[in-house]
């Protein structure tokens, strides 16, 4: 599953209604933010300027359909979801997050996802068929490295 299916997946699953116009615009600000962490600190002066400028429209209205989209997931979501993903101390009471504090919630969730994902990929390899260049390629991609027992290679862990 790519990024962006996972986002997609992400921003349905806690119940964002497809239809509207803050569902994609949700979805390019994760996507923003997964790319570069930096664009958090600037939600409404670079996340929202951007996405208007792609969608031919104004940064007001982006942070107004992201405010309505996240509002109608909270009145109509999946609450069980969104208890998992954005802890009690929001869903209970039905507060809803800010726009901020959704794209950044579901970012790192997306980006946590997907390297527990690479890494039971890299780890369900065929250990015997790797060649010393493969090893190298995989440690550097993904950020890992190798776990030998007995000269051979047992697992693939995260660098820390």
């Amino acid at each position: 599953m790519t990024i962006e299916q996972r986002v997609t997946s992400e921003c349905r699953k806690i119940g964002v209604p497809a239809h509207i116009m803050g569902y994609h615009y949700v979805r390019d600000a994760i996507m923003m933010v997964i790319k570069d962490l930096d664009f958090l600190k600037h939600v409404t002066k670079e996340i929202y300027p951007t996405i208007a400028k792609e969608a031919g429209t104004i940064s007001s209205n982006v942070e107004r359909a992201i405010r309505h989209a996240i509002d109608v997931a909270w009145t109509h979501g999946n609450l069980e979801y969104q208890n998992e993903v954005f802890g009690y101390s929001i869903a209970v009471n039905r507060d809803r997050p800010t726009n901020s504090q959704f794209i950044a919630t579901i970012a790192d969730k997306v980006k946590l996802d997907t390297i527990e994902a690479n890494l039971i990929e890299i780890n369900n390899l065929d250990f015997n068929a790797l060649t010393t260049r493969d090893v190298e390629l995989l440690c550097m991609r993904y950020n890992v490295h190798a776990i030998c027992e007995g000269g051979k290679i047992v697992k693939f862990e995260y660098d820390e």
